[in-house]
């Protein structure tokens, strides 16, 4: 069972069939943020990418393939990239998008939690790793890429209609360790960025 669905269990004394958390968002909120957002990227259609993780660094990306899927995004569909997170990850994400270049904007530490949900409800879709970043861009119906390696996306993937799970089935993996314990970080240098945007790219094409 998914870990929502045991604390529903908790709470309720059954396994609950289905979960679909939502996150609202009041009109006014939606149009107060689509316009700054509008202002932010220029017109451009946006994509959000979450490369932090507050687990641990087993959990994360290498941020040097977050930096060369925000300049294919960028330069594919002429979308401005946005990399959110809390300002702790600031220079990580500053670092990317130094990386990345021009049409990808860090916003970590920039936003409150309701701007960075109105921002997310306006993307046209999130890559993540397994972070809070995921599960709020899935609970606000956002489509959702959750790239998994030390954790089990079974037990704490996002719960949405429109999401993806990438990852790769290793002999030491799920771990649930927040530093690799063999040192190799296998389980998310094997997810490529070539596999990531195609993916991305399949889920702008069929609209979710």
């Amino acid at each position: 069972a998914h870990q929502a669905q045991r604390y529903a269990f908790l709470l309720n004394g059954a396994f609950p069939e289905s979960l679909r958390p939502v996150i609202f968002l009041s009109e006014a909120e939606r149009q107060t943020y689509g316009e700054k957002l509008c202002a932010l990227a220029e017109s451009r259609p946006c994509i959000a990418l979450a490369a932090g993780a507050a687990y641990g660094s087993a959990k994360r990306w290498l941020p040097e393939r977050f930096a060369a899927l925000a300049r294919h995004c960028a330069q594919e569909w002429d979308a401005r990239v946005l990399l959110l997170g809390s300002a702790q990850e600031a220079p990580l994400l500053e670092w990317i998008q130094e990386q990345a270049g021009e049409g990808t904007l860090s916003l970590a530490g920039k936003t409150t939690l309701r701007e960075m949900y109105g921002y997310l409800h306006h993307c046209r879709a999130v890559v993540a790793n397994d972070s809070g970043l995921m599960h709020c861009a899935a609970a606000l119906g956002t489509p959702v890429i959750g790239l998994f390696g030390p954790t089990n996306s079974r037990d704490t993937g996002p719960l949405g209609e429109s999401v993806r799970i990438i990852h790769h089935d290793l002999p030491c993996a799920p771990c649930f360790q927040r530093e690799c314990p063999l040192g190799h970080q296998d389980c998310m240098k094997k997810i490529n960025v070539d596999e990531v945007f195609q993916t991305l790219a399949e889920m702008l094409e069929a609209g979710h």
